[in-house]
């Protein structure tokens, strides 16, 4: 099915179709990012993409206000010290920090 949007101008306005870049720019373009998630989203999140154990090894060797975030915090946001910290431990990217909540968002 086609996809159209509307030009506004001075004039007026008028719905044209997109071309097929502009429909695969818009088909392809990513999710935003959550600004936060609950834990039990992101700790599923984790196990499914093969990272929980891991990322609880570096949380046990964190300091210890990582590790009270980690335990206690319902909810973990994207912007977060823990998440800046635990980051680099891992070897994860923004990106791949980024996809991870995309995906712990998407679980209900």
């Amino acid at each position: 099915m086609p996809m159209y949007r509307e030009i506004v101008t001075p004039e007026g306005s008028q719905i044209v179709q997109l071309t097929a870049e502009e429909e695969a720019a818009i088909i392809n373009a990513p999710q935003p990012v959550p600004e936060e998630v609950r834990q039990a989203q992101a700790r599923r999140a984790l196990l499914a993409a093969g990272l929980l154990t891991t990322v609880e090894a570096a949380v046990a060797a964190s300091l210890q206000d990582i590790q009270i975030a980690w335990e206690y915090e319902p909810n973990i946001r994207r912007d977060s010290p823990m998440i800046a910290a635990l980051a680099p431990a891992l070897g994860l990217t923004d990106a791949q920090i980024d996809d991870l909540f995309r995906a712990a968002a998407a679980i209900t």
